[in-house]
């Protein structure tokens, strides 16, 4: 049964630690967690950027949400936009991708997250680095900072950004080959992104009359952007799927542009008998 989007959600955890602390890189474990210190996070940036991946021009995403990006990947130096229910779900898969290759991924206002669920999407704790209790001032230095270390940087605003603040963190991305991943939960981005994604129809299954567990969430994504990005592409996902990962609803279809749906819609296609992927 199909429990409504209000369910409370696995991969958010409502306990939270001290900005100051480092954790354990066990399990389940949450990640680095940092003081906000841009110095420390630069210079922490000399100490892990050997690891990534700087010599390739995109980073690898998982293979469900592979048909949403141009040639299947993250191009280096872009910015994507994550809105609607799930988004943070959303933002977590498109992440870990280049963690399981080995990248380093930051987070700033990532406080909810639930790491447990976070590794089984596939995002590497030993791997990961949180920055909490931003100062509304310090955020844009802080997230710049953060770009300046690691190949791709979650962040999720809890206040309005001004748009020449967005501005420089998009030029900063492009500058640094990173890939800057925007949640927008709360408030909107100011500027556009190279890919812009929008989870719709959440559901999550596991709920019967009331109890039970929420064990797998179903949610369609779609996608569109600039250039290369600019035809809208849609996917029907479980994210997580019953295992904890991320799978297409119907792995054997892939994507087809939003194009192609109306137009086999019009002709009387098949597509519309079988689920949309």
């Amino acid at each position: 049964m199909a429990a409504s989007t209000s369910a409370p959600d696995p991969l958010a955890d409502p306990s939270t630690t001290s900005s100051a602390t480092t954790s354990g890189s066990s399990a389940g474990a949450p990640p680095r967690n940092l003081a906000v210190v841009p110095d420390h996070l630069r210079e922490l940036a000399q100490a892990i950027r050997p690891t990534s991946l700087a010599g390739e021009r995109t980073l690898p995403v998982l293979d469900a949400l592979a048909p949403l990006f141009p040639n299947g990947a993250l191009q280096r130096g872009s910015m994507i936009q994550v809105t609607g229910s799930g988004g943070t779900a959303v933002a977590l898969a498109v992440a870990a991708g280049a963690s399981r290759a080995g990248s380093w991924v930051g987070f700033v206002g990532a406080e909810v997250i639930g790491w447990a669920a976070a590794e089984q999407l596939g995002v590497d704790p030993r791997r990961s680095l949180v920055v909490t209790d931003v100062p509304v001032g310090s955020w844009a230095n802080v997230t710049a900072a953060l770009i300046d270390a690691v190949d791709v940087v979650v962040a999720a605003p809890t206040h309005g950004v001004r748009p020449a603040d967005a501005r420089r963190l998009a030029a900063r991305a492009r500058e640094r080959g990173s890939v800057m991943i925007v949640v927008e939960p709360r408030v909107a981005w100011p500027v556009d992104a190279d890919v812009a994604l929008s989870a719709t129809n959440s559901t999550w299954q596991g709920l019967e009359r009331g109890h039970g567990r929420l064990i797998a969430r179903r949610m369609t994504i779609e996608s569109v952007g600039r250039r290369a990005a600019a035809q809208p592409r849609r996917v029907e996902v479980w994210i997580p799927a019953e295992d904890g990962s991320v799978s297409l609803v119907d792995a054997g279809a892939g994507a087809i542009s939003l194009a192609q749906r109306r137009s086999a819609s019009r002709t009387g296609s098949d597509h519309r008998s079988r689920p949309a992927v």
